[in-house]
């Protein structure tokens, strides 16, 4: 192991303490395992999970199909009527999750992840991006998509569903500033290009806009596609280095491997390396990339690879546990 690069190393060993390492190595393993098992035997449990099928309309008319996983948060052990405040203020600290399909993939791809997260305790949200799965039509034909299309998914299929999770935030289902987005390959890059719009609202005199996107997982990232790049997201000031991010890639692919590390160097400069000893709460850029050829989905769907519980670690430590004040965002409920 690279001793002198930490932020290769996978999050449950550099999180772990240093003394009998061999015995605490065997120990997680065998948690991951009871975590991934548990994951997988979901289905045939008699409470199934919670999950939302919406149709949001966009600003220019679009019908935007989208899946939404409420946050599971843990039922009180008390044996009396649960109390409605405390339930409330558990779930007003769940942290919200937009993930982000691959080009040409849609939301159902990505429910085992989905699923994953909605046991940590998370909210997922997963829209299919006009043209694509549920949102799709002849009209909207992805093979003849130009710049202004993909500039309308940035512009109108991500701010309906920011609105949507605003609403919900509005209802005591989880804290908004707390927001992650997961995007894949394409969706990396819509995820990097939307959190600069996010970035750059101007605040209003009764309350904040905007500014809640606070971690990025970017897995295989496209660095372009046609005519949309990451070069705004690398040059604004508050992207760059004020939100945490965790890349992921299959290292064997020359290509991928060549983009995400490129990506991951622009940034680096803005994310210094924490001082020793304090990496798990200070360290707020990561770079995972395993020894395979696999990329995107495929990679994220090999568990013996454990990127699950890399990316649950990793919104663990830089949003679950962090202290945003709740507050209500909309003017009008």
């Amino acid at each position: 192991m690279n001793k002198k690069h930490p932020e290769n190393q996978p999050i449950w060993v550099r999180f772990r303490p240093l003394t009998n390492s061999s015995m605490i190595f065997l120990v997680t393993a065998v948690w991951v395992g009871m975590v991934l098992l548990a994951v997988d035997t979901t289905a045939g449990q008699s409470d199934e999970p919670e999950i939302e099928q919406i149709d949001l309309e966009t600003q220019d008319s679009l019908s935007l199909s989208v899946m939404y996983y409420p946050a599971a948060v843990e039922e009180s052990d008390e044996e009396d009527e649960p109390d409605k405040d405390e339930e409330d203020e558990r779930r007003m600290q769940a942290v919200p999750i937009i993930i982000l399909h691959h080009w040409k993939g849609q939301a159902s791809d990505y429910e085992q992840l989905a699923l994953y997260l909605q046991a940590e305790g998370h909210a997922v949200v997963v829209p299919d991006l006009r043209g694509h799965g549920e949102s799709s039509s002849s009209e909207l034909n992805v093979d003849r998509f130009k710049e202004r299309d993909i500039q309308s998914m940035i512009h109108y299929d991500m701010e309906v569903v920011k609105k949507f999770l605003l609403r919900k935030n509005d209802e005591k289902q989880f804290n908004i500033e707390k927001l992650c987005v997961i995007g894949v390959e394409f969706g990396a890059l819509v995820a990097m290009n939307w959190a600069v719009k996010d970035w750059s609202w101007p605040d209003l005199l009764t309350r904040k806009q905007g500014k809640d996107v606070k971690a990025l997982v970017l897995v295989s990232p496209m660095s372009t596609m046609r005519g949309i790049d990451n070069n705004y997201a690398l040059r604004h000031p508050d992207v760059r280095a004020k939100i945490s991010m965790l890349f992921i890639v299959g290292a064997e692919d020359s290509r991928s491997m060549r983009t995400t590390k490129k990506l991951h160097g622009k940034l680096k400069r803005y994310h210094p390396d924490p001082p020793e000893g304090q990496e798990k709460t200070l360290r707020t850029l990561y770079l995972f990339d395993h020894a395979t050829n696999l990329q995107g989905l495929k990679l994220l769907e090999q568990d013996d690879l454990r990127n699950k519980l890399i990316i649950q670690k990793f919104i663990e430590e830089r949003l679950a546990a962090k202290r945003y004040p709740w507050q209500k965002r909309q003017a009008n409920p």
